[in-house]
């Protein structure tokens, strides 16, 4: 009997359907495909084949070229059509947005369809032996020359919300392949960071880093990423040794120059060691990849842990590890299409978490990969970053949020760096606080925007920061790229909500409305509307916006006070620190604040909503009269 999974008649054939709570799972006895029958009318399906002309690096290098230079070029930029299959699997996740009558791409690992008003959330599964994958609507099985006797293939959950299914299986999933665990965010990730890579890009030497770390360390940035450029390498691109190369010279007398100015630094390396593998000549076991020789995964954890070692003995306080998807074309290579890349991402960060050395993973999107992150803190959660570039900008913000869904059970997700000075940064910026997770820019020294930098920071360069991470609001299976729909994407703080609308289409204006009752249920909502510095009492919002226009709202119930906060930070509830009927300002500038009933600064009383300069330490009074 044909094994397939019957949405429309919510029946399983030739498969075991486990279910438990809200989330089954499904099983087969030996590596069958299994078909997925359902009609759908919309859908969101992730994969990891490459979804972007010229594999997403078109005009890279002119662009990354001219941000080199310090130059913002005026060339008119082809659209960029998307999704546009360019062939080959990926790195990365690529959300993509599915019609009736189309079909997943290849290479799909998640996938969430709308049928009859009722969301249909499926994930791939893997074991130490196997991983499953969704091409077209039928999950496929590869096995190596080996399989457990029961294959867990994925989970399948179903609601009326489009969320609630994602959250069920996604939650269910990482429990499976984890257990119970909290992925702590490094603290240092608290504060603005500053990345080596779009500034210089290979062209690194000691005195540019020494000198980067002293002009970003008067910007409020607390670490330094010194980006691909600083390894002892050959000119096959494979690695030589531990040490660095001659332009960077003694590593930890570098890191100690830079930690003068800035007390948080980290290097990037790949899992391979190099771009390239490691040479013949280094002393550890190795294996031939394709066309590389690579840790010997069942020797790897020795080579980890003493590269680690040497680094965190020179100092390094944590890694950016690159290249992980490469494990996955050495893995099928040598006919073991799981078990090479897992042993090998076990190594990595079994010896990283041994050693207390934080990793932000990096090309690393495939399960292959993320299935096996035990150790994992941070995970880049998108494509590289490109200066300049506005259909990049636009895709970067798709990519990011949609991505965010799924990362996020894996590690924090990353929206990579940025700079403050391309066309583009406002949104770039306002985007990267608004994710929940790392901000860091690759300014080239000295042509920083402060304007922006002080938007993101408080004092002594500690980001404001929301609670959460960023979340799409709204039917999320409607396409903002291609279709006449906002991106929307929402966070927390202090319990305000943080809301940004983006008109992210390819080509022309949108015009629309948001439903706050989404956001809150309540009846009376006040909102302030950022960049238009007014309040506004509505349960929606308008907006009509050109390319890549965006507006931002924070937004809160009606109540006897809302400390909406400093107005000079996007995440302004963040300018206050507030503890029972008592807030306290934790800078200088303009504060937006509401109280029904009154609120006492300085010894005045004020009411309603109040724009109001106080200076850092400043305590506000909510009913003045109950405060002993």
């Amino acid at each position: 009997m044909e094994s397939k999974i019957s949405i429309n008649e919510n029946e399983f054939y030739g498969i075991e359907a486990v279910k438990e709570g809200e989330v089954t799972r499904l099983y087969v006895d030996t590596p069958t495909n299994v078909k997925i029958e359902v009609n759908f009318e919309r859908g969101l399906a992730y994969t990891t084949q490459s979804m972007l002309e010229g594999g997403g690096v078109y005009n890279k290098t002119y662009i990354l070229g001219s941000a080199y230079d310090g130059k913002l070029s005026n060339v008119n930029l082809p659209k960029f059509s998307y999704p546009s299959p360019a062939g080959g699997t990926s790195p990365w996740l690529f959300p993509v947005f599915l019609k009736q009558g189309q079909l997943p791409p290849e290479n799909t690992k998640y996938l969430l369809l709308k049928s009859k008003g009722k969301y249909h959330f499926f994930t791939i599964g893997a074991g130490q032996v196997y991983i499953s994958t969704i091409s077209r609507l039928e999950y496929y099985i590869n096995v190596e020359n080996q399989f457990d006797k029961k294959i867990f293939i994925g989970n399948y959950c179903s609601g009326d919300d489009p969320l609630q299914p994602v959250e069920n299986c996604m939650r269910d999933l990482t429990l499976r392949l984890f257990g119970k665990r909290i992925v702590n965010k490094p603290s240092m990730f608290d504060y603005l960071g500053w990345c080596s890579w779009n500034a210089f890009l290979q062209k690194i030497d000691r005195e540019k880093i020494i000198n980067s770390a002293k002009i970003i360390s008067d910007l409020g940035a607390k670490w330094l990423l010194i980006d691909d450029g600083w390894q002892n390498v050959d000119a096959k691109g494979q690695l030589i040794s531990f040490n660095p190369n001659e332009k960077i010279g003694d590593l930890g007398e570098l890191i100690s120059e830079i930690k003068k100015h800035v007390p948080y630094v980290g290097v990037w390396l790949t899992i391979q060691g190099y771009w390239n593998g490691l040479t013949k000549d280094l002393p550890y076991q190795k294996v031939m990849g394709k066309d590389r020789l690579i840790p010997d995964p069942k020797r790897s954890f020795e080579f980890f842990q003493d590269y680690i070692s040497y680094l965190k003995t020179e100092g390094v306080d944590f890694l950016k590890v690159d290249n992980q998807s490469g494990l996955v074309t050495d893995s099928y290579y040598l006919g073991r299409p799981v078990s090479v890349s897992r042993s090998i991402e076990l190594a990595l960060h079994g010896a990283a978490c041994a050693l207390g050395m934080s990793i932000i993973d990096c090309m690393a999107m495939n399960p292959e990969n993320m299935f096996f992150f035990y150790g994992s803190h941070v995970i880049r959660n998108s494509d590289d970053y490109i200066p300049n570039s506005p259909d990049f900008a636009k895709l970067h913000a798709i990519f990011n949020l949609y991505n965010s869904l799924l990362t996020r059970y894996f590690g924090i997700p990353d929206y990579d760096m940025f700079m403050t000075h391309d066309r583009y940064s406002e949104f770039h910026s306002l985007l990267r606080v608004l994710s929940g997770g790392p901000v860091y820019i690759t300014d080239i020294p000295g042509l920083s925007r402060r304007d922006i930098i002080e938007k993101l920071t408080l004092p002594q360069g500690k980001l404001a920061l929301p609670d959460s991470l960023l979340t799409p609001l709204g039917d999320i299976v409607v396409d903002p790229y291609n279709e006449d729909t906002p991106l929307v994407g929402i966070n927390w703080a202090n319990g305000i909500a943080l809301l940004l609308i983006a008109n992210v289409k390819m080509e022309g204006k949108i015009r629309g409305e948001v439903e706050l009752r989404q956001v809150f249920p309540e009846e009376n909502l006040i909102s302030y509307d950022y960049f238009e510095d007014r309040v506004l009492s509505t349960d929606r919002i308008s907006f009509e916006l050109n390319e890549l226009e965006f507006k931002y709202f924070l937004i809160s119930p009606l109540k006897e006070f809302i400390p909406f906060g400093l107005k000079r930070v996007y995440v302004m509830p963040k300018g206050l620190s507030c503890t029972g009927e008592q807030c306290v300002t934790l800078d200088d500038g303009e504060y937006l604040l509401y109280s029904q009933n009154g609120m006492t600064i300085e010894g005045t009383k004020y009411e309603g909503i109040t724009h109001i300069n106080l200076k850092r330490g400043q305590k506000v009074l909510i009913n003045d009269n109950k405060v002993p």
